[in-house]
């Protein structure tokens, strides 16, 4: 009997051992499954009943400390008011090639213009900014700013359009 026995176990000794082996590997993966999604989830007991802006207000001043606080100012560069332009709109993106401005000149269609294109002749696009453009005229840097009537107050730009109903 007991020869018997030793037959079959060594018959089924690799199929047991790669069974606990993978048994193994599987219960240390789902220990650390389980130690990632503490880490992740676990948030500090002052910060778990404050609201979610709170702990953005409370973030501001170290940033404000580490980088400075960030202020909007227009260039001291001279503004143009006897160029015959309108500016509409800006798209500011981190490559300045891909910026464009909403340009209109007076009596045409508004027209899409990108960095380096020119408007007439003397006057091409240098730069795009979110709320003005800078523009090469006779040989200095002008500003186009948007003007207060293209520019939308911040509550009605994060607000959503009111559905019609008929």
């Amino acid at each position: 009997m007991r020869g018997h026995l030793q037959q079959r176990l060594s018959a089924y000794a690799p199929r047991l051992l790669s069974a606990a082996v993978a048994l193994t590997t599987l219960a240390l993966l789902s220990l650390q499954g389980v130690d990632l999604y503490t880490r992740l989830n676990v948030q500090p007991l002052a910060q778990a009943h404050t609201r979610p802006d709170d702990s953005a207000r409370q973030t501001e001043p170290l940033i404000a400390e580490l980088f400075g606080q960030a202020q909007f100012s227009m260039p001291t560069t001279s503004s143009t008011p006897d160029l015959p332009l309108t500016l509409l709109g800006s798209v500011a993106h981190s490559d300045p090639q891909r910026s464009s401005a909403l340009i209109q000149r007076q009596g045409q269609a508004t027209r899409r213009y990108r960095v380096g294109e020119e408007l007439a002749p003397g006057i091409s696009l240098q730069a795009v900014y979110p709320r003005y453009v800078e523009l090469r005229y006779q040989g200095r840097l002008e500003i186009l700013a948007l003007s207060k009537a293209t520019e939308r107050p911040a509550a009605l730009a994060q607000e959503p359009p009111l559905a019609q109903t008929n």
